[in-house]
C-alpha cells in the first residue's frame, strides 16, 4: 500500500514538473522581446497638424457660409414674389469665363430682342464692389475698346473715402475693397468720358437717367447697350447708411447694384441683363426689373 502511494506521488510530481515547464516556455515565447512605446509627437508637429485642420475647417466653413448666403438671397427674393432668376437657356446666356478674368466670356446670340455678341464680365475677384465700373468695361469692350475693368477703376474712376464721398460725384471707397459702397450714374459718365478722351475716341458717354423703361428698350432696338442701376438679384432694397458732405445729407440705398441691359422679351416678360455678379447674361423678370430700376431713381448711361 505504501509503495503504491509513493509511486502515485512520484507520478503526480512528474506531471506537475512537466506542466510547469510548458507554462514557462509559453510565457517566454509570448512575451515581447522589447516593449513597444507610443510614438512621440513633438509640440510643434501637433501645432502644425492642428493648424492644418483649422485651415481645412475654415475653408469648409467659408464654403458653407457662401452657400448659406446664396440660399438666404434666394429666400428673400422668393418672399418678395420674385425668386432669383435661374440661368437662362443657352440662347440667352453667355458662357461664364474663369472667375476674375478681365477678358470677356464667350459670346452667344440672344434669341429675342437683344444685342448679338455682347460679352459679359465678372467683377470678381479683383473688384468685389466694382459692379459699376465692370459694367462700363463690358460696354466699352462691346464697342471694341481694349481696356480692363481694373484699369478703368484704378486710373479713370474718381474715388473718395467712405463717409466723405458724394456718390453722385465720386465712388464711395474703392471697388477693390470689401467695405466700399458704390456710385451713381454721373460718376460712371465721367469715368467713361475720361477714358474715351484719352483714347482719342469720337464716342461719348451720356447720362440718360430719367428714361422710362420703354425708352430703355428702344435703345436695345438700336443696338445700344444700357448701363442701369437696380438691386442685387433684384432683391427688395432700403435706405441704410446716412452721412453728410458739405452739409448735404446723403442716404445709401442697399443692396445697390449696376448691370447692363442687353435684351428684352415681352413674350416671356423678361429682360436680359449682363450681371457682373454672375459674369454672364441672365434673364430677369421684366416687371420686377422696372420696379427696381425706378427705386434706384431711373439711372441709366449709354455710350454713342
Amino acid at each position: 500500500m505504501n509503495a503504491s502511494i509513493k509511486t502515485t506521488k512520484s507520478f503526480n510530481s512528474a506531471i506537475a514538473l512537466f506542466f510547469s515547464g510548458v507554462l514557462l516556455t509559453c510565457l517566454a515565447g509570448c512575451a515581447p522581446s522589447e516593449t513597444k512605446t507610443a510614438e512621440s509627437v513633438s509640440p510643434e508637429s501637433f501645432a502644425s497638424a492642428a493648424s492644418d485642420n483649422e485651415a481645412s475647417r475654415s475653408s469648409e466653413d467659408s464654403q458653407v457660409s457662401f452657400s448659406s448666403s446664396k440660399q438666404s438671397v434666394s429666400s428673400q427674393v422668393e418672399a418678395s414674389t420674385a425668386s432669383k432668376p435661374s440661368s437662362a437657356s443657352s440662347s440667352t446666356v453667355l458662357s461664364e469665363g474663369k472667375l476674375g478674368e478681365d477678358s470677356p466670356s464667350t459670346p452667344s446670340d440672344n434669341a429675342s430682342s437683344g444685342l448679338r455678341g455682347f460679352m459679359a464680365l465678372s467683377q470678381y475677384p479683383e473688384l468685389p464692389n466694382g459692379c459699376e465700373i465692370t459694367s462700363l468695361a463690358a460696354v466699352l469692350a462691346y464697342y471694341g475698346f481694349d481696356v480692363s475693368k481694373t484699369t478703368l477703376s484704378d486710373v479713370y474712376l474718381e474715388k473718395a473715402p467712405v463717409g466723405q464721398a458724394n456718390f453722385y460725384e465720386e465712388f464711395v471707397g474703392d471697388p477693390r475693397d470689401d467695405d466700399a459702397y458704390g456710385c451713381y450714374s454721373p460718376v460712371i459718365v465721367n469715368a467713361a468720358n475720361s477714358y474715351l478722351a484719352s483714347a482719342g475716341a469720337a464716342m461719348q458717354a451720356r447720362d440718360i437717367s430719367g428714361s422710362t423703361s420703354s425708352e430703355l428698350y428702344s435703345y436695345i432696338d438700336r443696338g445700344i447697350p444700357v448701363i442701369v442701376w437696380a438691386t442685387r438679384y433684384l432683391e427688395p432694397g432700403h435706405y441704410s447708411v446716412t452721412w453728410y458732405v458739405e452739409g448735404e445729407s446723403l442716404q445709401w440705398y442697399t443692396p445697390e447694384h449696376c448691370l447692363v441691359l442687353v435684351g428684352y422679351d415681352p413674350g416671356s416678360n423678361t429682360v436680359q441683363l449682363a450681371d457682373p455678379l454672375e459674369g454672364s447674361v441672365v434673364d430677369y423678370d421684366m416687371d420686377l426689373f422696372e420696379t427696381r430700376y425706378a427705386e434706384l431713381k431711373n439711372q441709366a448711361v449709354i455710350i454713342e
